[in-house]
């Protein structure tokens, strides 16, 4: 299989480095060799062309990164315009402009308690788009498009979404470009290419990112290859039922992982369970009013402090989650797993315990070379791997190994998961 792939690479070394610098925007004349097993004449040669062709730029590092007396020189990918990104994740909104040099002109964050109508999520969508025009020099007429960002997969005529995005249907695209005035473009998350474009030289060749957010997921690449699955559901490891009969997921079955770990789902537990004498410094207004973000990290400071209910609530998540991993990484068999999402993410101690819960299910778990750690990406990361991705492919040129555009009849789809 590897001389084949091999054999690819060298009868179009072009398409190879180019394929390989949009997957990791970022890199150099070694790493581009490494990886693809070509001369390093040849890599250079290459980086310099796309330079020339300005689908690159040249970026000389400092001191610290001198090689034999010399900086060392780093390709960095550019993209044709500049474009607005948004990102919807269902407990906040963020937006930024990237130029073409893949720099975050302006960005907004903006926490959402919670969103009713696909009305109200356009009318937050504009305001935040106008706040963002007001920080810099750029108009409307500027944009080429907004990419907008959502934890949503079309399938079958359908919008399949997470449960805190019930407003989200396949008309989306063509509304939000009506309102807004600008050409919208539905592009699920790119969360995990951010990841491998985070990590070191030489990134693993095998990786998962593991999210527990608003949803459960296991997304996964291996050589630069997303995982995808025919209907863009590779990864999905929330649904898999854990308790026939168990509580309702947002999918519609009972009993998923999601049901139990999600943030909106552990939210909803301790809200339930605090209406009851249970005997806890947290209370049920804690959670009442507030976004799944907040409230989980609600939970987190009275389980720092010792709470007895907080404790045996996250026991029972730890276990839970702790099962889906060892799940995934025997099915997987990754070299790194980037841990990710609101509810465990800034929570050491929490993640520490959903990887001391997983080792029971791991088949041979002390003699794996495996990492796990938390996810490195930032949300800048994700908001220019959302730009790069999506304007490439928007180019016409080959599209990259983390997407691509197909029609739908109303506009276009850009990528999947990950």
């Amino acid at each position: 299989m590897r001389k084949a792939v091999q054999a690819t690479i060298m009868k179009s070394p072009n398409s190879a480095v180019d394929d390989f610098l949009r997957l990791r925007m970022k890199t150099n004349v070694s790493e581009v060799a490494q990886h693809l097993g070509i001369a390093h004449s040849t890599a250079a040669g290459i980086l310099m062309r796309l330079e020339k062709e300005r689908l690159a730029r040249r970026e000389v590092r400092g001191s610290k990164e001198r090689r034999r007396g010399r900086p060392a020189t780093v390709f960095v990918l550019r993209i044709e315009r500049p474009v607005a990104v948004c990102l919807f994740d269902g407990t906040q909104l963020t937006g930024a402009i990237v130029d073409p040099d893949l720099r975050i002109l302006a960005r907004d964050t903006r926490r959402i308690l919670r969103v009713e109508s696909a009305a109200q999520a356009r009318e937050m969508v504009a305001d935040l788009l106008e706040s963002l025009l007001e920080s810099t020099n750029l108009g409307r007429q500027d944009l080429p498009r907004m990419v907008l960002s959502i934890n949503a997969v079309p399938l079958e005529g359908r919008m399949l979404t997470s449960s805190v995005l019930p407003w989200v249907d396949e008309e989306i695209e063509r509304r939000f470009s009506e309102a807004l005035g600008l050409s919208v473009h539905l592009v699920p998350h790119c969360a995990l290419a951010a990841e491998y474009q985070a990590m070191d030289s030489p990134p693993p060749s095998s990786l998962v990112r593991f999210n527990v957010a608003d949803g459960v997921s296991a997304h996964s690449m291996s050589g630069g290859v997303v995982h995808q699955g025919s209907h863009d559901l590779g990864g999905e490891i929330g649904h898999i039922i854990q308790v026939a009969g168990g509580p309702l997921c947002g999918c519609g079955r009972r009993g998923c992982l999601e049901a139990y770990c999600s943030g909106p789902a552990l939210c909803a537990r301790a809200l339930e369970d605090l209406r009851q004498p249970v005997g806890s410094s947290l209370r049920d207004v804690d959670l009442a009013d507030t976004s799944p973000r907040l409230g989980v990290e609600a939970i987190h400071q009275a389980w720092l402090s010792g709470d007895s209910y907080a404790r045996a609530l996250m026991e029972d998540v730890f276990e839970r989650l702790g099962w889906g991993l060892g799940l995934v990484i025997n099915l997987i068999d990754p070299d790194h797993v980037a841990v990710s999402g609101y509810v465990l993410a800034g929570k050491p101690l929490w993640i520490d315990e959903v990887i001391r819960h997983s080792q029971r299910w791991i088949l041979h778990a002390a003699r794996r070379r495996l990492t796990i750690a938390p996810a490195r990406a930032t949300l800048e990361g994700e908001l220019v791997a959302l730009a790069c991705g999506f304007s490439y492919a928007r180019r016409g040129a080959k599209a990259n190994r983390f997407s691509e555009t197909r029609g739908d009849g109303t506009g276009e789809i850009v990528g999947r998961p990950a």
